[in-house]
This record gives C-alpha cells, structure tokens and sequence, in this order.
C-alpha cells in the first residue's frame, strides 16, 4: 500500500469512495451515522468528492454522545466510514 504524505491521513483504505448517491454535499446538514448509530446533527463545509469531509456540529444526536460532540466543532471525517442521513433546513 502506498504511503500517504500526510502521517494524519496514513490509514488502511484510504481512498476509499462512496458511491455517488450516498455522498453527502457540501452545505447541507446531516445526522451522521456510523456503524448504523446516528452521532450527531453537522453541516457539510468542505467537500469536493473525494474521501474526506469538513464538518460543523450542530449537536448530538443522542444523549450518548452529548460528552463527546459539541456546538461549534469542526474536523475532518472520512466519508466511507458514515451513512449520512439528510435533514431538511
């Protein structure tokens, strides 16, 4: 496998792609799920179609995670590892 440039970004499966229906798009707000349990509400603010997605949290999505996601928080996910489910404005 290929080493990446970038020591933050050097995981298995790097490059994998989402099928085009089930990427989310940039500037639309989404529960993101992972391993099918919904994490929390976030806006998409950076995306091009590639692997990774900038991502602003609006709240968790469950009491669950209220430790661990907050308002306001933005970082980078790897978008094969969440179904994103739309959520109107």
């Amino acid at each position: 496998m290929k080493k990446s440039n970038r020591p933050d970004r050097d995981i298995s499966n790097y490059h994998e792609i989402l099928p085009k229906e089930e990427r989310p798009e940039q500037g639309k707000r989404y529960i993101l799920n992972m391993n099918d349990e919904p994490t929390c509400v976030a806006d998409v603010t950076e995306f091009d179609g590639g692997c990774w997605a900038k991502v602003k949290v609006v709240g968790p999505a469950s009491e669950k995670y209220q430790a661990v996601y907050h308002e306001n928080m933005e970082f980078e996910i790897k978008v094969a590892y969440y179904r994103f489910q739309e959520l109107a404005d």
